[in-house]
């Protein structure tokens, strides 16, 4: 248990540094963040919906967002910071797994 819980603390530090760290540049809706935005409103709204441009995957996961918490941009900072903090525990177990260590 002691091992788990020091990879929750770890967790919970990176998820709240990612936030702190997107907090640092807040920005309006510009160029792609403004297209995906859209498409996931547009799935919102009609179900099925299209943006030639885009792809359907994150539109989709906004969409979901959106209907959970509304449309609200720190909802998805809050999404975004989870999901970089659980890909760089995941980089780190293929790491380890592709490095392993050498005994003496």
């Amino acid at each position: 248990m002691k091992k788990y819980g020091w990879i929750a603390i770890l967790f919970t530090v990176g998820v709240l540094f990612r936030i702190w760290f997107a907090g640092l540049a807040v920005q309006p809706f510009i160029g792609d963040q403004y297209d995906y935005h859209r498409f996931a409103q547009g799935i919102r709204e009609h179900d099925l919906f299209a943006i030639s441009s885009r792809l359907y995957g994150y539109p989709l996961i906004l969409a979901i967002i959106y209907s959970l918490f509304g449309v609200n941009p720190q909802a998805v900072y809050l999404f975004q910071a989870i999901l970089d903090t659980a890909t760089a525990f995941i980089i780190f177990s293929i790491g380890k797994k592709i490095f392993p260590q050498k005994s003496a």
